[in-house]
């Protein structure tokens, strides 16, 4: 971690320091990795802290432009008065020589590499961002709150905090700063000149209810609000670096686990309850479908997928999903059970199924994927039931065509019947969706040709025996059958196509 001099000065607890000259103050203040001994020679690292004895003499210290002294001791400070460099001061108590010092300052700088070490490690294994959020807080002693553009809570607090909120417009009612608060927000000068301070504004108790500390960063496309209230101890310089070091962590953390908004952080934990069969009301459906812009009839198809080599831990199960929503617009990938499961909504992709199925062979062998898809559906709270084809395609796929990348639930439905029967998953949905395709046609238009494909069937695909056991003319027969073709894609010269209709026929429930 990259130290500056008031973050050095925010852990020295023992005597008296000052600031004796500031020649670079137009330069990063945080550059300072490592601790030296001044020896008044090159070559000099603007990187290093050259730390020197307070009795110096009348003789100012030779040194270039920009470099960062640390004085240790009570120098005259007429020496350091003029020097084009930041000059660190500490005076120490009583009976502290300079080596105790150096000592001491070096701890500083291990100290600081410690809490860095400690949050990347946290990131790395797949931390949420509230423990994040809640390391940052031991070292800021202050509460954090994180919210996205419309100022509505990413990660509720952990204590009462004394700001407006007021009930969110998500399904959840994700508390929100008020209109008012948000309006004084804006309107406020520091606000409006936040980017040249590199985003930060602080806003006193003057204008909120507390004073608070705002960071407005950007993170792939989204806009997001860190905020430090001023609760426990006072709002310092340290500290608004501090929140520039931290935010770089929790935005990757927040980016990681896909909560850049309010809406879509509710939407992922609905899609996990759903497929975990808790009970969802039908309003809820509605509402949390309409956050991203879907609806309960749209056709969708759910695929998932599995790295060769998967670790839970690491954050690159998080990356592959993000790229497949970028690879694949209106899609929604996310982790679960050691999986990333996708749910695509074709309709407002514009795709077919085959188109999508397709372009996602491509991207799987770029990406040394194996995909399992389950049939197209149009009943969004049928999701789970399509989750376990999909999650079944992958499973037989893999050990029936280990060779093969892509596993189509309609090629392995009837090694699914034949181990499983109905056990695990209702009749209806390991029907072939050509009979769906005909049933829902059959609905809209008053036709019979569910009926009339059952009749042809069983008759062996006998025109003239189909015509008598349905009471019709055979030229009635081959107008249905011209309209059945042209609905279905099933192949009726295939035996095993066949036997898979008919089966469906008996476990479906098409009364």
């Amino acid at each position: 971690m990259k130290l500056s001099l008031e973050l050095i000065v925010k852990k020295i607890t023992r005597g008296q320091t000052r600031v004796a000259a500031r020649g670079r103050s137009d330069q990063e203040p945080m550059r300072l990795t490592e601790l030296r001994l001044y020896c008044g020679e090159g070559p000099w690292d603007a990187s290093a802290a050259y730390v020197l004895p307070g009795k110096w003499g009348e003789e100012k210290p030779a040194c270039p432009s920009g470099v960062t002294l640390i004085v240790l001791g009570d120098p005259d400070p007429a020496v350091f008065a003029d020097l084009d460099a930041d000059v660190l001061i500490w005076v120490p108590e009583d009976g502290m020589d300079f080596f105790r010092q150096f000592n001491e300052l070096e701890e500083i700088f291990q100290d600081y590499r410690r809490m860095e070490l400690r949050i990347q490690e946290r990131l790395i294994a797949g931390a949420p961002p509230e423990e994040l959020a809640a390391l940052c807080e031991q070292y800021l002693g202050n509460p954090i709150i994180l919210m996205d553009n419309s100022f509505s809570l990413l990660l509720r607090p952990r204590r009462t905090n004394p700001l407006d909120w007021e009930p969110g417009r998500y399904p959840q009612q994700t508390p929100s700063l008020s209109a008012e608060m948000v309006s004084q927000i804006r309107m406020s000068r520091e606000f409006r000149t936040r980017w040249e301070r590199q985003g930060l504004f602080y806003l006193s108790s003057d204008t909120l209810d507390c004073g608070a500390l705002f960071l407005q960063v950007q993170e792939e496309g989204a806009t997001l609000y860190l905020a430090v209230l001023e609760m426990d101890q006072p709002i310092t310089v340290p500290d608004r670096q501090l929140l520039l070091f931290f935010s770089r962590y929790l935005c990757r953390s927040l980016v990681i686990h896909r909560f850049s908004r309010a809406e879509t952080l509710f939407f992922l934990q609905f899609l996990t309850r759903l497929l975990r069969n808790e009970k969802i009301e039908l309003p809820e459906f509605n509402r949390q479908l309409q956050s991203q812009q879907w609806k309960i009839d749209h056709h969708y198809v759910c695929f998932v997928t599995e790295p060769d080599l998967w670790d839970p831990k690491n954050s690159q199960a998080f990356s592959l999903s993000r790229m497949i929503e970028r690879r694949f617009p209106g899609c929604c990938a996310f982790t679960y059970e050691e999986r990333i499961v996708c749910i695509l909504n074709l309709t407002q992709a514009g795709m077919e199924r085959e188109a999508f199925l397709n372009s996602l062979s491509q991207f799987i062998r770029d990406q040394v994927l194996r995909v399992g898809v389950s049939y197209g559906f149009r009943d969004f709270v049928s999701l789970p039931n399509y989750y376990h084809q999909a999650l079944a395609a992958l499973d037989l796929g893999k050990e029936l065509s280990p060779d093969e990348w892509s596993y189509r639930f309609e090629k392995y439905v009837m090694s699914y019947f034949l181990r499983y029967g109905t056990s695990r998953m209702e009749g209806k949905y390991l029907c072939h969706p050509d009979l769906m395709t005909l049933r829902d046609y059959d609905r809209e238009n008053h036709t019979q040709l569910l009926k009339t494909l059952y009749c042809y069937l069983a008759c062996g695909l006998n025109a003239t025996a189909a015509a008598e056991a349905l009471y019709i003319h055979r030229n009635t027969l081959y107008q249905r059958l011209s309209k059945i073709e042209a609905l279905i894609t099933s192949n009726l010269n295939n035996p095993e196509t066949r036997l898979y209709l008919q089966i469906s026929y008996q476990i479906g429930d098409f009364s």
